[in-house]
């Protein structure tokens, strides 16, 4: 019975690999899908790899939106979201000290 549950289960991951490619082949771009300017983002919106020049976007707004390096700002929103996506990054709780003793 194991080695029956090992072959679907390898099948079954075969199958959703290859659902998960079509996805994203089929799927669109990053930086091709506009958002379009007369509509509103609204928080915690997944905008990864979206076109969002021409909204009217703040940093409280930024702060709960999933994003990637992807997605396309305006100038001044670009800047927010590079803030951002650093803060992001920092571990807390001292752990980059912690990081610095193990190493030095």
């Amino acid at each position: 019975m194991g080695e029956y549950c090992g072959r679907w289960t390898m099948k079954t991951m075969t199958f959703f690999a290859s659902l998960i490619c079509l996805c994203f082949c089929l799927g669109a771009q990053p930086g091709n899908v506009e958002k379009k300017p007369g509509s509103a983002v609204a928080p915690y919106t997944d905008v990864r790899g979206l076109n969002l020049r021409g909204q009217k976007l703040d940093l409280a707004l930024i702060r709960t939106l999933w994003f990637n390096e992807k997605t396309v700002w305006d100038a001044d929103d670009r800047l927010l979201a590079q803030s951002v996506m650093v803060q992001g990054k920092n571990p807390g709780l001292g752990v980059r000290s912690l990081h610095g003793r193990c190493r030095g």
